[in-house]
């Protein structure tokens, strides 16, 4: 994990919370864990940069968290609110027997997810985005100072920054097989046309590249091979390191 902050000089005591706080900012904004790891070696060591803009950097973060909608599917409550309630009653009249029957970890994680519901219910997305920085802000300004105790005593910054991000981006994938990729894959060779199986298998082989003109080349030969009256098209159009679409989330892996 310390790779995949760019942590590489020294461990510090505070490392485990601060990976700890960021698992906790993932899942308060549904941030995507694969382009949020990959942008954070954007995020300069101190000094280190001068066309770095704090606001542009927040404004890509943010745009890799989820939406208000997407939340909210994603807290919806899992468990018939009746048998909660028993489990509930259970746990206060008969402490043992829910020992045996219940799941109190389950319990605990359907109360949380009913709170953080009836929370997003009442949240416009004004609301929303403002807890989004907040969350992100605090959690870069605790990123930045350990930063530069990883700087302390280094003559070169420069070099040090360019070891980081190399061994960021050897830790961050840039691709990965999301299952909107895949379903489209799926898709298209149940029609008989395997060229986008071949073209994300050619795309897997360099999860890591930053070279732009791999994933280019592989999104013109798309445009030009789909067929005009493909419903999907506008599904398989979008670049395969982008933020899943929205409809991807209703998708199930079985």
């Amino acid at each position: 994990m310390r790779k995949k902050l760019g942590l590489l000089r020294c461990e510090k005591a505070e490392d485990e919370a601060l990976v700890s706080d960021l698992l906790h900012v993932f899942h308060s904004t549904g941030a995507d864990f694969t382009n949020s790891f990959r942008l954070l070696s954007d995020f300069p060591i101190p000094g280190s940069s001068t066309s770095f803009t704090f606001a542009e950097f927040l404004a890509k973060l943010i745009e890799q968290c989820a939406s208000l909608e997407e939340l909210k599917l994603a807290f919806t409550p899992s468990m018939d609110p009746r048998q909660l309630s028993i489990l509930l009653a259970l746990s206060q009249s008969n402490p043992q027997l829910f020992e045996l029957i219940g799941d109190k970890r389950g319990v605990a994680k359907e109360m949380d997810r009913i709170e953080r519901f009836s929370e997003l219910q009442q949240m416009t997305t004004e609301e929303l985005l403002s807890k989004l920085k907040k969350a992100w802000t605090d959690w870069l300004q605790k990123y930045r100072s350990r930063l530069e105790n990883e700087a302390e005593g280094v003559d070169d910054v420069a070099e040090l920054k360019a070891e980081r991000v190399k061994v960021m981006n050897a830790n961050n994938p840039k691709f990965i097989l999301r299952n909107y990729i895949a379903q489209n894959a799926i898709s298209a060779a149940e029609d008989g046309d395997f060229s986008e199986v071949r073209r994300v298998l050619k795309l897997l082989e360099h999860p890591y590249s930053e070279d732009a003109c791999v994933e280019e080349e592989l999104m013109q030969e798309a445009t030009v091979e789909a067929p005009a009256s493909c419903e999907p098209l506008s599904n398989k159009r979008i670049p395969y390191h982008s933020k899943p679409p929205d409809w991807s989330g209703k998708l199930l892996v079985t």
